[in-house]
């Protein structure tokens, strides 16, 4: 009798046990398979990029402590749109600062989703306060 009570529990844990491997891989191919695109749009959006940014260079002096060469910081723009939308948001956003149509822009810069692209290098302060109002989360950034 006890024999066939343990056989019966057995049974019914491995029916469990089946069926929760089922459930677990109908889940895993409703999420991968069924809506795959839509969590790979969500990573894009998500993406995070380490940008290198250099230290300070220091000053050069003589013998006697009097400069030599002196730093002057910069900044340089440059474009990482992750999709088509933030493309033409980039587009618009340097027609304004730089006042050139599109497609002037277009031809000159030639951005892609997931591109990194430089839109300016080595910047004043003055040239900079053209950019600074239009650069937001849109896709264009700043380095110094």
């Amino acid at each position: 009798m006890k024999r066939e009570y343990s056989k019966v529990r057995i049974g019914v844990i491995l029916i469990l046990t089946a069926c929760a491997f089922i459930v677990f891989g109908l889940r895993l191919t409703y999420i991968q398979v069924i809506r795959g695109s839509e969590w790979r749009k969500i990573a894009r959006r998500q993406f995070i990029q380490s940008i290198e940014v250099p230290a300070v260079r220091g000053e050069i002096l003589d013998t006697w402590g009097n400069r030599i060469v002196a730093n002057e910081m910069r900044q340089s723009v440059f474009a990482y749109p992750m999709d088509k939308k933030d493309v033409k948001e980039i587009y618009r956003r340097l027609g304004r600062s730089l006042g050139l149509s599109q497609n002037k822009l277009k031809k000159k810069y030639k951005l892609k989703p997931c591109g990194f692209t430089w839109i300016k290098r080595s910047m004043t302060s003055v040239e900079m306060a053209k950019f600074e109002k239009h650069i937001s989360m849109c896709g264009l950034f700043v380095r110094e």
